[in-house]
């Protein structure tokens, strides 16, 4: 009988050529190019959206940020109010505790305090003045007003190429000092 060696087995496939064992045919690695590009292209879309998005929240986050920044700077100074030197629908100005002028004012795209940039980009700053009974009062205050000031109303709104923001924050007055 004669013996059967392993590679002549039944059932067992032999190349027809030894070199091309293990190698891709050329569909095959067409195929895979094809799959890389649809995948690769996906996900460069998926990658510029989300850039995208992030690319504006983060403006938006700076714009707010500045925003509150200023608002709490604002808040600090306006603790020490004693004694208020001029109010205008774009200017504030009053002395603090140790007898220092302090001047909010607007212009030119920019809120400054004490000519010290507050925030760049603010496309409204108002201020609004109101009496005891709410009532709200002419700008620019006369200084018989000054006695009946009771709330200072600031509208701030602050934007750069890609983002806004706007609040409006009141500040209560108590007989002259802030509540």
């Amino acid at each position: 009988m004669p013996t059967r060696s392993f590679q002549n087995a039944p059932g067992r496939a032999r190349a027809a050529d030894a070199r091309a064992v293990g190698a891709f045919s050329l569909i095959e690695l067409a195929v895979v190019i094809v799959i890389i590009g649809i995948l690769s292209g996906l996900s460069l879309g998926f990658i510029g959206h989300w850039t995208g998005l992030y690319t504006t929240l983060l403006a938006q986050k700076r714009v707010e940020g500045e925003m509150f920044a200023t608002v709490e700077q604002l808040r600090r100074e306006l603790r020490t109010l004693r004694s208020i030197d001029q109010g205008a629908s774009n200017k504030f100005s009053f002395f603090n505790a140790q007898g220092a002028k302090i001047a909010l004012d607007y212009s030119a795209a920019q809120f400054s305090l004490n000519q010290q940039p507050l925030a760049q980009g603010v496309a409204v700053c108002e201020f609004q003045y109101f009496s005891v009974n709410e009532g709200k009062l002419a700008t620019p205050l006369s200084p018989g007003d000054f006695e009946h000031l009771a709330r200072i109303q600031l509208t701030l709104r602050i934007t750069n190429q890609t983002a806004a923001a706007q609040t409006i924050v009141n500040f209560y007055l108590l007989e002259g000092y802030l509540k």
